[in-house]
């Protein structure tokens, strides 16, 4: 008993206080403290007289977050549709008083329902974005009602599709938002119902209960040291060991992600053999089982390099509204809808004017246009924030030719051979600006969009010579000034586009 109320073991006691503290603190803020507010009333939807059409043009969301949840939908495929009903959306939101908690790519999973091909239902974020566009899912009968269960608990999904029972899934969050997303024709959604379950275990991510948990491994530990004669400060020095190599190898979690509770577990329980193994017998059997502990560990990191290079870096909601063949500019959301005419601009936000709505050139030369043409012009700017052609031309064939603009802005900023982070090379070089201005050049000429070059104030010299290289083939090429006012800039732009437009 001596033993136990000695300094020795109250440092331990301490360092398994220290060791829940830190554990604990790996679990994002909001999650912790219980900050993410989510819906508590059942959401309901009836169509009868009149159904809700989901479409190209219009898409189906419903914008609160669900923990735990039920879903009944009855739903009606045209022809060739594929009906994505992406969920467990997670994005950059308001966090209390705070206007955006961190920029994050957002996460979902989807269940896609098809009328004319049969694949596997259930897709990944990356599966969806990145993978085959055409690929089936639950197979169902163009023109008949077919109705959708769909169960929620966790991590875990579970479906049953027109009396057929899906194998279950498991998502990468225990919680979000619905969208409702249709390719290749119209659905109909005649009844939606989704029931709130709460969050029943939401004590496993408290901060609280690592403390405790932290505590109570030290006392076990202490306990065994006791016992077998272990020095109670190495064994409270090694306790700290693995969530140290966790600190200092900066692991960290993706914003408003709930980690794994068996994945902090393995933590506490990698501290706990670690302890042990001050002694030259118990060194090597400790170590072995921490590493192996390690091995098992649900992973904290992903690897998101490709939605790096397709959608830029921490795009937040512009990945889902990609699906959904959505814009999000300044003052609104673009879609592929009818307009009298369209002018698509890629470059990204850096090119256009991030910095200032008012004076964003999407908005300004949308207003020049419609002076001109006694029209609305539609004037869609991919939401990449910092862009560059190879990037912006993927993203713009992969999602956006729905759109089938008028005119291409082809723009090249300043910023073209920025350094990627991840080789410390340029990411782009003069000759893969040639190759996506020629795929930009080819799919113009195959559709009947007319090109237009932009360069950006303080364009590469190399750059430049390629843009000026395409404008001697007769493409128009407009070239920023150092300092040129954006209101004079989209008039010199608008000069240019507007007789390319209908």
């Amino acid at each position: 008993m001596r033993s136990l109320l000695s300094v020795g073991s109250l440092f331990v006691l301490l360092c398994g206080l220290a060791l829940g503290w830190l554990i604990g603190g790996i679990v994002p803020e909001p999650i912790r403290n219980g900050d993410l507010e989510f819906r508590r009333t059942p959401y309901a939807g009836t169509w009868e007289d009149e159904p809700f059409v989901i479409d190209p043009t219009r898409r189906f969301e419903v914008p609160w977050q669900f923990a735990d949840f039920d879903l009944h939908m009855d739903v009606e495929l045209g022809e060739g549709v594929t009906f994505d009903l992406l969920m467990r959306r997670v994005e950059p939101r308001m966090i209390g008083s705070q206007l955006d908690y961190r920029q994050f790519h957002g996460r979902f999973v989807a269940l896609r329902l098809t009328a004319d091909r049969s694949g596997d239902p259930w897709f990944t974020r990356e599966r969806l974005l990145l993978g085959d566009p055409d690929a089936g899912g639950v197979d169902l009968a163009p023109g008949h009602t077919a109705t959708v269960w769909l169960k929620g608990r966790g991590r875990h999904l579970e479906a049953n599709v027109a009396g057929r029972k899906l194998p279950a899934f498991e998502a990468e969050d225990e919680c979000g938002a619905f969208l409702f997303v249709v390719h290749g024709g119209t659905a109909v959604l005649k009844s939606l119902s989704i029931v709130p379950l709460g969050q029943p275990y939401a004590w496993l991510w408290s901060r609280w209960l690592w403390l405790a948990l932290g505590l109570a491994a030290a006392l076990l530990v202490r306990l065994i040291g006791v016992a077998c004669g272990h020095r109670a400060f190495m064994q409270g020095f090694l306790l700290l060991v693995p969530v140290g190599v966790v600190v200092i190898l900066h692991v960290e979690v993706a914003p408003l992600w709930h980690p794994p509770p068996v994945a902090l577990l393995v933590l506490l329980g990698a501290g706990a053999c670690a302890a042990l193994a001050d002694r030259r017998r118990w060194a090597l059997p400790m170590l072995l089982l921490v590493l192996l502990l390690g091995y098992l560990a649900p992973s904290f990191e992903r690897d998101e390099s490709d939605l790096d290079a397709l959608f830029g870096e921490k795009a937040g909601s512009a990945l889902a509204e990609a699906h959904a063949q959505l814009v999000r500019g300044p003052f609104l959301i673009h879609d592929v809808g009818p307009v009298e005419g369209r002018v698509f601009l890629l470059g990204g936000q850096l090119l256009y004017g991030m910095d200032d709505d008012v004076r964003h050139l999407e908005a300004l030369l949308a207003g020049e246009l419609r002076i001109v043409k006694k029209k609305r012009i539609d004037v869609p700017c991919l939401p990449t924030i910092d862009g560059y052609t190879a990037q912006q031309w993927a993203m713009f064939e992969r999602f956006y030719t729905g759109y089938r603009p008028d005119v291409i802005v082809f723009g090249v900023s300043s910023e073209e051979a920025a350094l990627d982070p991840r080789t410390g090379k340029p990411r782009s070089y003069p000759s893969d600006v040639e190759r996506s201005l020629a795929a930009a050049r080819e799919y113009c000429a195959r559709t009947g969009a007319s090109l237009v070059l932009f360069a950006g104030a303080g364009i590469g010299d190399q750059f430049l010579a390629v843009l000026r290289q395409e404008a001697g083939r007769g493409t128009p090429l407009v070239v920023a000034g150092a300092g040129e006012d954006r209101v004079v800039l989209s008039r010199r732009l608008a000069e240019v586009i507007a007789p390319l437009l209908p």
